[in-house]
């Protein structure tokens, strides 16, 4: 992709982005994204097929800048669980919680499951990417914890601050993957004798 077209595509990511801080995704035409970009009609759709990929471009985009605390230097998956570690993805949660009004509208919109869907594959390849000794199966865990608990956070204003949220997401993500691994095989194998006892 040459300069002028990353350029332009950065102008029609932002001017979206922009918008979307002000009105919801179904309020917003293609003509508001060309007027604030200040590009022509042509131009938009020389990079994007509609405006539904170019917000998904953007979401992309937007992900990919993101930082991954705990993911970005690999490190021994027992170190997670000491108790001064940082909660993983906290970068992710404050910025959550500085736009939460665009996130609000972006979950709100009519294609939301584009949206997660698009969202959970980015945070999935760059978890994959810097840890590749995690499963995918223990990836899904943390991006189904993280996209969950992220959507009801928003979507219905719970007063919790991002390090809580963050810490709630490390430690049912972490023990999500634990079980995964089956590191708990004899507790639940405890779990079904007694169970079996009552």
């Amino acid at each position: 992709m040459d300069p002028r077209q990353k350029r332009t595509r950065q102008r029609l990511r932002a001017a979206l982005l922009s918008l979307l801080r002000e009105h919801d995704y179904q309020d917003i035409r293609i003509y508001d994204v060309i007027e604030r970009a200040d590009v022509a009609l042509m131009t938009l759709y020389r990079n994007y097929a509609n405006l539904l990929d170019l917000l998904r471009d953007t979401i992309i985009h937007m992900t990919e800048h993101l930082e991954f605390h705990d993911y970005e230097s690999p490190q021994p998956f027992q170190q997670l669980f000491e108790p001064e570690q940082q909660p993983h993805l906290l970068p992710i949660l404050q910025f959550v919680e500085r736009e939460r009004v665009f996130f609000k509208r972006l979950f709100s919109v009519p294609c939301s499951v584009l949206v997660f869907q698009t969202i959970a594959d980015a945070v999935r390849t760059r978890i994959r990417v810097n840890t590749p000794e995690w499963s995918p199966d223990e990836v899904d865990v943390i991006v189904g914890c993280l996209l969950g608990t992220v959507y009801q956070w928003v979507l219905l204003d719970q007063p919790i601050s991002a390090i809580n949220m963050a810490t709630m997401i490390h430690n049912t993500s972490i023990y999500g993957v634990l079980i995964q691994r089956e590191m708990f095989a004899d507790i639940r194998a405890t779990i079904r004798i007694q169970l079996r006892a009552d």
